[in-house]
């Protein structure tokens, strides 16, 4: 693909301790604002509620981010800028429709209750405009700009958050709170993402089919491994409402989401550094680019471990401040629950040095093995050891999720090294 020449109006970056201080507060401003929407569900509903719109959660999750196919990382992470963001918006516009209809289709061939079901499609819409947000953003990160995605974060959280309380306390019925979510999401992304971007680039879509056809080429392995993952995310979800009920799924969803909320910090971290990465990596400075991991991966083991100091010592209150006595039943599977962090923090920084690499085709089959222990671990834990076996489950799939991205990027770090060693040969030779 040759290089676009749309005109694009100068936009000036951000240093990236601006770009970091930016993305970790609206990151954990709307990590917050979600996490106080299970708080309120904890304090207004009942544990079942919590389990059906975590269901909702777990089976619109994978089905979104496998049609996403990854293309904000394809799109940040595109240095020579060889495609004009208009053609990943149309890309992304077209895999959604097919998302959403997919899961309608899921929803039906599950036969769930007809709550169960509406959960599950609403949630799906939300997250549709989500992801068009989430491209728009991609491009703002290209910019590093994190401050314009931080603003609409934080927007969306607070407006969330209101409406959703607002409706569930007035209504007491979950369904009209979800839609409240979905017109705010909307909201969001049209007056103010759109908006933004506007100011300079295009926003509007093309659907240029050559292209559509070359991005989806580039992202099918990164939509497969985005399924794969979130499917080995969700597998312990999966396996509790089938043999625990969705009361218990509540307990579990509602204590794993603590980690999920560190996972949001750590990718606040995450996000800023991934076009430095790209950067680093592209001009063959390796020894930058390993030593910029090394300390990222030092501070992703830092934060897992400041998270199990927490939940060990205080987790009994954190569960009870935050959700309700009931909850603190499960005080040390809380503990176990943060020791996955310990490993699963600085997978998320090797992760995206790996992105940045563009080693892309690796990891639908690191994300197949990954897939395979979690079910055989679900097997064999979950039904003999209940909600202590789905955490099993977690951390196990966490140990090895770390090793086996240790390994691959030990690997593209032998290559780039070649790379660099030929490279300095062949000028010297010159010379």
């Amino acid at each position: 693909m040759m290089g676009y020449k749309e005109k694009i109006v100068i936009i000036e970056k951000l240093p990236l301790w601006k770009n970091m201080s930016w993305t970790v507060f609206g990151n954990i401003y709307y990590s917050l604002s979600q996490w106080f929407i299970l708080i309120i569900l904890a304090k207004l509903g009942t544990p079942e509620l919590m389990g059906i719109y975590m269901l909702g959660l777990a089976v619109t999750a994978p089905i979104i981010f496998f049609f996403e196919m990854d293309l904000r990382v394809i799109l940040v992470t595109d240095a020579k800028n060889s495609v004009e963001f208009s053609h990943y918006l149309g890309t992304r516009m077209i895999s959604l429709f097919l998302a959403i209809t997919t899961i309608c289709l899921m929803s039906i061939i599950f036969d769930y209750k007809l709550l169960t079901t509406f959960i599950i499609i609403i949630i799906g819409l939300a997250k549709v405009s989500e992801s068009i947000s989430d491209i728009i953003h991609g491009q703002l990160q290209r910019f590093e700009r994190m401050d314009f995605i931080s603003i609409s974060l934080i927007l969306k959280g607070t407006l969330t958050l209101l409406v959703f309380l607002l409706l569930l306390f007035f209504t007491e019925n979950l369904v009209i709170a979800v839609i409240g979510q979905v017109i705010v999401w909307v909201f969001v992304l049209l007056l103010f993402d759109r908006v933004v971007l506007k100011r300079y680039i295009s926003t509007r879509p093309l659907f240029h089919l050559p292209i559509m056809k070359s991005l989806l080429r580039m992202g099918l392995p990164l939509g497969v491994v985005t399924l794969l993952v979130t499917l080995n995310t969700n597998l312990p979800f999966y396996f509790v409402e089938y043999y625990l009920g969705k009361e218990v799924l509540g307990f579990f969803g509602a204590i794993l989401y603590l980690l999920f909320a560190g996972n949001r910090f750590v990718n606040a971290l995450r996000q800023p550094t991934i076009p430095i990465l790209s950067s680093l990596y592209e001009k063959k400075a390796v020894k930058e680019f390993n030593q910029f991991l090394i300390k990222l991966v030092l501070v992703g083991f830092l934060i897992g471990i400041v998270g199990v100091m927490l939940s060990y010592f205080l987790g009994e209150w954190i569960l009870t401040i935050i959700y309700s006595s009931e909850y603190t039943l499960y005080k040390d599977e809380f503990v176990l629950v943060m020791v996955s962090g310990v490993f699963l923090y600085p997978l998320m920084f090797l992760d995206a040095a790996v992105d940045s690499a563009r080693y892309f085709k690796i990891q639908p089959f690191l994300s197949l093995f990954w897939i395979i222990i979690s079910l055989i671990t679900g097997f064999i834990f979950i039904p003999t050891y209940g909600v202590v076996g789905a955490v099993y489950v977690v951390l196990v799939s966490s140990i090895i999720q770390f090793f086996t991205y240790v390994f691959v990027y030990l690997y593209i770090l032998a290559k780039a090294k070649k790379t660099e060693e030929l490279c300095l040969n062949t000028e010297a030779f010159q010379e």
